[in-house]
């Protein structure tokens, strides 16, 4: 029998003392209310509540907004300042947009109420999904986009190469311990103003950028999260006030899960956390405002720093997973920039080249959109409309694919990217086996899944021949060069490697798993299945440290293996999963409170994640 720590928030009673609203002492096998009341079955099972904390704020977020969705596949945005309108208002008022624009091109109208502007390409947003247990979205609802009334700041951009006037860059130094010389442009007011900005800034450079790649940060000084990203931040504020968002909310559910999880006494972390809340609210919505109007600009429109912003909103709703979640619709817009760019050209393919230490801007945010549209397939059902979802995108994957060339690039341990934690290769295998779940999702008719299956299955088998036969190539090569004393193979350095090599197997093993289950159907007690599942389980237990990056981007891996875990052969091995996501919530990463409660019903109920998700019409993604 155990009881939880008196004085303790309590945030997982049983179910009863929620019903009626009393607080619950959490004695389990039955806690003392249920005793008293003669309660039948006291039950402490976690239900299918969605949005957790979040939904504290929704109201607060959503208020004073415009209305903004998609028509033919163009952003409608409605704005109107002054008096507040009721939903149905804003609803009526929507369609009858709808009813008048039909397939005309955009344009720009104003009418005596309202300003509606219309504008091409395909924007980030589309129809609204929910996050709430059996509420379904409304395929008619307005989309609501981030606004408040707070007045922009304005940032002074100092050119390039020139010194700061006085002492303000050590003012920065000594208030966040960063050193913005070190950046490639000289950094905007708004970390010089205000003491709680630069505090965010520095907080997203020494921790959150270091969640976001598989690479721990000592062997990744190149992290394009901590250098290319801050630096096209120096140059557009609309890029920086979202990094600084993204920060303010890590830090605010850090916080958040220290004192109700672990009860710690924090000196004014209320005070904290609250102005974390509201700031990462207003810097939210001043991101959207600010990113909307570079929509309208032809020469902003196509900037890096706009598909920066775009890609980073979706990581944001991807790592807190909230009631806002719109993590496919900001993908279909990034799609849409990139479909737009490359039709100057008249091609529809990007091209990924491998790259495994050090990424220039360009190849920084291909390889990041990727990586986002493929896991994030991956990883989530689709369920939304295609109404307004750009085109198909390819992929031109560009990786070495002679041995003697490969082989090299093994004894120099730079055969991985360092950015995915994956091979090229195997990332574009894993873009096939998206595109495969994609069709068969799509598919009407027997015929047509007749001809997929076979396919499936040699590439499942593709997948595992190529991993083997890599990882036999990369041990025999530590045999052969570690009693060399040969410098990539010192103990810090192949430390790395093999978190390197454990992340690559895991994501190529999953994809296999993806195949077997999703594709070709085979029932997760099969022995093909069951032995697949206790190798995945033994690589995260045995290679993959708690609280390390690896872990927050395997997320993913942990989410689709976890919930298979069904079985007496198989049930065993659950604690390894629920103490890595128990790690990912310490850390700030709310999504993974998503993925536990899905992976517990997926337990209880003996159903399939992509089953829980579809009977619940939920669009979530784990693509970190």
């Amino acid at each position: 029998m155990t009881t939880k720590t008196t004085g303790q928030r309590s945030r997982s009673g049983c179910n009863n003392c929620k019903s009626a609203r009393i607080k619950c002492d959490e004695t389990k096998p039955k806690c003392r209310n249920c005793v008293r009341r003669n309660e039948a079955k006291c039950d402490f099972s976690m239900l299918l509540k969605w949005g957790g904390q979040f939904s504290r704020g929704a109201k607060k977020v959503s208020k004073d907004l415009p209305d903004a969705a998609f028509c033919s596949g163009v952003l409608v945005m409605d704005k109107k300042k002054g008096r507040k309108r009721s939903s149905s208002q804003r609803a009526a008022s929507f369609h009858d947009l709808q009813n008048n624009i039909g397939d005309k091109p955009f344009h720009l109208t104003e009418t005596p109420q309202q300003t509606i502007q219309v504008f091409e390409p395909v924007a980030f947003l589309s129809q609204e999904t929910s996050v709430f247990e059996n509420e379904a979205p409304d395929n008619e609802s307005i989309i609501t986009l981030l606004e408040n009334d707070l007045q922009l700041e304005t940032n002074h951009q100092i050119p390039w190469g020139e010194k700061l006037v006085g002492n303000r860059e050590m003012v920065v130094q000594e208030r966040c311990g960063l050193d913005l010389r070190s950046l490639a442009h000289p950094a905007p007011d708004i970390l010089f103003n205000s003491a709680h900005h630069a505090e965010l800034f520095n907080f997203y450079l020494s921790e959150t950028s270091h969640l976001l790649v598989p690479t721990p940060y000592y062997a990744y000084r190149a992290n394009p999260f901590n250098t290319i990203l801050p630096q096209l931040a120096m140059q557009s504020p609309t890029l920086l006030k979202l990094m600084l968002a993204f920060a303010a909310n890590h830090r605010k559910e850090i916080a958040n899960y220290r004192q109700d999880t672990l009860a710690l006494p924090w000196v004014d972390s209320g005070a904290t956390t609250r102005r974390d809340d509201e700031l990462a609210d207003h810097l939210l919505s001043e991101t959207f405002t600010q990113l909307l109007s570079q929509f309208t600009d032809k020469k902003q429109r196509h900037n890096n720093s706009t598909l920066a912003t775009i890609l980073m909103l979706a990581g944001f709703d991807i790592f807190f997973c909230g009631t806002r979640n719109k993590w496919r619709a900001h993908i279909n817009g990034a799609r849409g920039l990139l479909l737009d760019k490359l039709g100057v050209t008249g091609q529809n393919a990007v091209r990924i080249v491998a790259k495994s230490r050090v990424l220039d801007a360009d190849s920084f945010l291909l390889h990041w959109f990727s990586y986002l549209n493929i896991i994030g397939s991956l990883s989530s059902v689709k369920r939304v409309s295609d109404t307004g979802t750009p085109g198909p995108l390819d992929y031109d994957f560009d990786y070495e694919d002679e041995i003697k060339a490969v082989y090299l690039l093994r004894t120099q341990l730079k055969d991985i990217d360092y950015f995915t934690g994956l091979e090229t290769k195997l990332l574009s295998m894993l873009a096939r086996v998206a595109k495969l779940i994609e069709q068969k999702e799509a598919y009407t008719n027997e015929h047509e899944l007749d001809l997929l299956l076979p396919e499936a299955a040699d590439l499942a088998h593709n997948i595992e021949s190529y991993l083997d036969a890599s990882e036999n190539e990369r041990d025999q090569i530590y045999h052969e060069f570690q009693f060399e004393g040969s410098q990539p193979f010192n103990t810090a350095s192949y430390r790395t490697y093999k978190t390197l090599r454990a992340t690559n197997a895991i994501f190529a093993l999953t994809g296999v798993l993806q195949i077997k289950r999703r594709i070709l159907n085979l029932p997760r007690n099969t022995p093909t299945v069951i032995k697949l599942l206790v190798r995945i389980t033994n690589l995260i237990r045995e290679e993959i440290p708690l609280d390390s990056s690896a872990e927050s981007c395997i997320t993913f891996c942990l989410f689709c293996c976890g919930c298979e875990l069904i079985g007496c052969e198989l049930d065993l091995h659950r604690a390894v999963y629920i103490d890595h996501i128990e790690t990912l919530l310490r850390n700030g990463m709310t999504s993974a409170r998503q993925a536990k409660v899905v992976m517990e019903h997926c337990w209880k109920d003996k159903k399939s994640w992509w089953e829980i998700l579809e009977e619940r019409n939920l669009d979530l993604s784990f693509a970190i």
